[in-house]
């Protein structure tokens, strides 16, 4: 039988690595060896820990490429070569998580072609049918095919990497992967109805696109340029996570308040307060509708309201505390020890702190953490996130600015400086009607900011914001 012709498939291994010395090697399945890894170094390039934390690597996609027979052997073979480790499954909360051992990434990865047609042609096929699962509408596949548009400087970019970190270390091969990653996304072909590429591309169940140029380390996004050679800035939405948050916290346990008792900086909330009712159905959170009128008045910490939308709510809170360390690190701390840190009777020291100075919103946090879990409500703010920034930013961008070429990084935009300004409004107007579904006296705006890229920068350059 006579297959299509399907481009050649990249493959990403550990240098240090020979499947030919694994025990019970079988030459058949040599490049299955070899693909199980390229899966789970993706796995970890797509963690937030990279390379230090072991990832969850479902069999289903394996099994599906090898066969149920011969995944476990694969697996096994690899664990009893001690190039991976496997770690117990833990019911309720993750799959069997694994890890690549250290001293077979300390030499590096590499990468090598898969040549064999038929393994070509089922890895294309499986990738193609997860993509047309993933694009179904106009506006996500307008914005697949910009980032077929993105380039990259290989050789500048490696050059600064090898400049900075020790070939072998997680820094470097997750730098590295991204690299080689971002560098083939211009290379995507479309014939016979399939569309062929090389490159990671998934879509979580919050939406979220993972792309090379999503996990791309900030100190490379100054070597991105789109395929006429124009630079890229980004475009970043200022405490994106907490505006979010905010906005699912105020629906979800408070209601809709289109026409609700707006009450700033009220007395301590209690278990028993009727404003801290949430509207569960046996499916989880249920918003009110529009037409709904909550019966009870809703208590906000405007401060802390202020200080998200205003985007200083990071600095209110090292100031507060006296941080002495990064804001990155801050911000991990943070969402480690408050937002997104499991529900236990006894407080963090840092929920303690919150709870003093913004009890309304905590309030409102526990309750949802403890009815549906830190993981779910991670999940519930990344899905309002991506809704708005890939259907709502993604729709304006389609129809507004069709010859702009640009890329979603989960809460920010990657485009040409040159047309930086015409967007920044559209995104400030999409974000009015987001955040205010109803008509307000003095809405809620948030902060966007513009960052370079000759100078890496966590705070960037604040737009003027627009008055109210």
């Amino acid at each position: 039988m006579k297959f299509p012709e399907y481009p050649t498939v990249t493959c990403y291994t550990p240098k240090g690595f020979d499947a030919t010395k694994l025990p019970n090697y079988n030459k058949r399945h040599h490049y299955k060896y070899d693909w199980s890894l390229h899966t789970l170094l993706l796995k970890h390039l797509r963690s937030s820990s990279k390379f230090d934390e072991p990832v969850s690597l479902s069999g289903k996609v394996l099994q599906e490429l090898f066969g149920s027979v011969y995944y476990p052997m694969i697996i096994k073979s690899l664990m009893d070569g001690k190039v991976i480790t496997r770690f117990n499954y833990r019911a309720g909360e993750h799959a069997f998580k694994y890890k690549i051992n250290p001293h077979i990434l300390k030499e590096g990865i590499q990468a090598k072609q898969i040549d064999k047609v038929t393994i070509r042609r089922k890895i294309h096929l499986f990738r193609d049918k997860d993509i047309q699962r993933n694009l179904k509408d106009a506006i996500s596949k307008h914005e697949f095919q910009n980032l077929t548009f993105i380039d990259i400087d290989v050789e500048d970019a490696i050059k600064s990497i090898n400049s900075k970190y020790q070939e072998g270390t997680p820094k470097h091969t997750h730098r590295i992967l991204s690299v080689y990653e971002v560098s083939r996304m211009k290379d995507t072909q479309t014939a016979e109805g399939i569309i062929k590429m090389d490159w990671m591309f998934k879509v979580d169940r919050s939406g979220r696109w993972h792309t090379p140029i999503a996990h791309l380390a900030k100190d490379l996004r100054p070597f991105l340029k789109t395929i006429d050679g124009k630079r890229f800035v980004e475009l970043d939405g200022a405490c994106s996570q907490l505006t979010f948050c905010h906005k699912y916290l105020l629906e979800h346990v408070s209601g809709k308040v289109s026409n609700s008792n707006i009450i700033g900086e009220g007395s301590t909330p209690t278990d028993s307060d009727n404003e801290y009712e949430p509207q569960w159905g046996l499916d989880g959170p249920k918003p009110m509708g529009r037409g709904s009128l909550p019966s009870y008045d809703v208590r906000i910490d405007l401060m802390w309201r202020n200080a998200i939308f205003n985007g200083n709510a990071y600095q209110l809170l090292m100031d507060g505390m006296q941080w002495k360390k990064s804001r990155d690190e801050f911000k991990e701390y943070f969402f480690k020890n408050l937002f997104f840190t499991k529900y236990r009777p006894k407080l963090t020291k840092m929920e303690e702190a919150f709870k003093h100075y913004f009890p309304h919103e905590f309030q409102r946090l526990r309750k949802t953490k403890k009815r549906i879990g830190n993981k779910e409500l991670a999940v519930a703010v990344q899905r309002y996130e991506s809704r708005f920034w890939h259907k709502w930013i993604g729709s304006s961008m389609r129809e507004k600015f069709k010859l702009i070429n640009y890329a979603t990084i989960h809460d920010s935009i990657l485009l040409p400086e040159e047309n930086v300004n015409e967007v920044m409004v559209e995104v400030t107007r999409q974000a009015i009607r987001f955040f205010n579904p109803y008509d307000s006296d003095e809405p809620l705006i948030p902060t966007f900011r513009v960052k370079t890229f000759e100078a890496v920068s966590d705070r960037g350059t604040e737009l003027n914001r627009p008055q109210k």
